[in-house]
């Protein structure tokens, strides 16, 4: 018989990388052949898709495939023996975290205010930040402009060059950006 194995949860790291889990529970009296993961940005996922090997035999094992920030990935462990290819069931599932954004750019500041832009750090066009401004107190800049304390979401392109406004004078600001993947993380 083919081989058997299962998937387990990934460990998502850094933006452009996750380390798959896999192992092959039996050779099927047959030695393996090969070993890894078969994967893809969409459900079903098959021995035509991407794959990547990792030696050995049978047990556990891992990979960790550079992959795109912000990004859903289905995959499958899969075994290989002189009678034939296993994939793993269920297929599984994970996105991988976005790039941290750039530092924003700042303009024409006023006394009560400024312009602030996002710079994504090559994000995908769906990822979304929240924009931070820090003075006598952290607030978040909310989609008219002004601060609140609720974080805003948005692309950005949605975001634009967004004038800041309502700020006290003489007061020292800072700005940072956040950035979330399509799980909201």
């Amino acid at each position: 018989t083919t081989p058997s194995g299962t998937s387990s949860a990934a460990t998502v790291i850094p933006a452009s990388r996750a380390t798959l889990n896999g192992n092959v529970t039996s050779d099927g009296s047959s030695a393996v052949t090969e070993r890894g993961f078969y994967y893809k940005t969409s459900p079903t996922v098959t021995t035509s898709d991407t794959k990547v090997t990792v030696a050995g035999t049978t047990g556990a094992y891992s990979a960790s495939p550079t992959l795109s920030p912000n990004v859903r990935y289905y995959y499958v462990a899969c075994a290989s023996n002189s009678r034939g290819t296993t994939l793993s069931s269920p297929e599984l599932n994970f996105w991988t975290l976005a790039n941290s954004p750039g530092a924003p750019t700042l303009s024409a500041a006023t006394t009560g205010g400024f312009s602030v832009a996002v710079d994504a750090n090559s994000n995908p066009s769906a990822t979304q930040f929240a924009i931070r401004v820090t003075g006598a107190s952290a607030q978040y800049v909310q989609a008219n402009g002004t601060v609140g304390d609720s974080e805003v979401w948005q692309t950005a392109a949605t975001w634009g060059t967004v004038v800041v406004a309502r700020l006290s004078s003489s007061t020292q600001y800072t700005v940072d950006v956040k950035a979330r993947n399509g799980a909201d993380t």
